[in-house]
């Protein structure tokens, strides 16, 4: 196995067997999805000065030095760097990586060469403290081999050092979850986090910031521009922008609700003027209400216009011209149903849901969700008309925060 720190500050010598300096850095071509092949190598030359020499003028390179296969004065060398390398020195060492298979960020040791198709090339990125050990030149101490060496697939890590290297990597990025994006992000430098959410399209982003703690959405949101925070906030669900909200001074809630547009201005409003521990300071107007005289068909139409929009949907909720609720219809219902069946027809064959009023607590809700096994909950008020809802999603955040 031949890694990095093996070869690192060895010495460098031509076909004649003259030492004609030491490996200062190896630079090289990163694409998505392939092991990185060795391009260049950077050589400290014997009587000063920085020499790029292609890897392709290398016989032999191992852990006992690095010998060329011509004469020092007959190599084809340059003295600036070339451009679109990576620097295996200052781009990767000690730098943070995003582990894509793995949803973590590591700090890059070590690096494992191999030669893949006729070529040398970066396969693994070890992370273990093994690999921190080899470089340092103290894997003397680890007497009874207790450290093991941890290694990345290089095929699923993106470094993430620097805007270019960050825009790169967000393609890979968008395979993650939601939550796992939220992870690596809060990992990395504010700095650097802002700038990969920031190759995020408005939609990823949201969903994102809504996998984060309220302070860390803070810290991002004052990050970015106005024009990117309305972006953002028009793409987070309701409740989210509410709790969001919640956590700011009275100054600052008031700077961001003016981001908002009016009607979701208005929404916001309302729930903030609810307890949080309420069905009214849980519940979501992310819901999507529909009259009872349009067809199973039309009604699907209407999931497939707002799904985009919403985290979930598991019911559709029947209301009168008055906005007075005559029902919930499960997703599962609606597939099952005949298209040309009116909604009004389907409501009538199943059970009436339970429903909460808008002070009801915590206690309560949970109990009757677990009582009828509910995902989630119709809230309305004292007329009947709806309010909004309350999902399992919004319970569980309420009673576990980073659930």
């Amino acid at each position: 196995m031949m890694y990095f720190s093996g070869i690192l500050k060895s010495d460098v010598t031509d076909a004649s067997e003259k030492v004609v300096g030491r490996l200062k850095d190896i630079l090289i071509k990163s694409q998505d999805g392939e092991y990185a092949p060795l391009e260049f190598l950077v050589i400290a030359g014997k009587g000063g000065g920085l020499f790029y020499i292609p890897y392709g003028e290398t016989e032999h390179i191992s852990k006992s030095g690095v010998v060329l296969r011509r004469v020092w004065d007959k190599l084809e060398r340059v003295t600036e760097r070339p451009t679109g390398c990576l620097s295996l020195v200052d781009d990767i060492y000690d730098q943070q990586i995003m582990d894509i298979n793995g949803a973590r960020v590591v700090r890059a040791n070590d690096l494992r060469f191999a030669v893949v198709d006729d070529k040398m090339r970066v396969v693994g990125i070890d992370v273990s403290v093994r690999g921190l050990f080899r470089r340092l030149g103290l894997l003397w101490l680890d007497v009874f081999h207790l450290l093991k060496t941890n290694l990345i697939d290089w095929r699923d890590a993106s470094p993430v050092r620097g805007t270019l290297k960050i825009g790169a990597l967000a393609s890979n990025f968008h395979r993650l979850h939601p939550a796992d994006m939220a992870d690596i992000i809060e990992d990395l430098h504010l700095k650097r986090g802002s700038k990969l959410v920031g190759y995020l399209d408005p939609r990823s982003a949201a969903k994102v910031l809504e996998e984060m703690d309220e302070e860390t959405q803070k810290k991002f949101l004052k990050s970015f521009d106005p024009g990117r925070i309305r972006q953002i906030l028009d793409n987070m669900s309701t409740d989210e922008v509410v709790d969001l909200i919640q956590s700011f001074s009275k100054s600052d809630a008031a700077v961001y609700l003016s981001f908002l547009g009016d009607e979701r201005h208005q929404a916001v409003k309302k729930l903030l003027a609810h307890d949080d521990d309420t069905a009214g300071g849980l519940m979501t107007v992310d819901y999507i209400p529909v009259s009872l005289d349009l067809t199973v068909a039309q009604a699907m139409e209407e999931v497939r216009k707002f799904s985009a929009r919403f985290r979930s949907i598991l019911y559709i909720y029947g209301i009168n011209t008055e906005g007075v609720f005559r029902g919930a219809i499960s997703l599962r219902r609606l597939l099952l149903a005949k298209p040309e069946q009116k909604l009004r027809e389907v409501i009538k064959k199943q059970k009436r849901l339970p429903t909460l009023s808008p002070d009801d607590n915590l206690n309560y809700i949970c109990d009757m969700m677990t009582r009828y096994n509910l995902f989630s909950v119709a809230v309305l008020d004292k007329d009947h008309k709806m309010l909004g809802v309350v999902t399992i999603d919004d319970v569980m955040r309420t009673m576990r925060p980073r659930a």
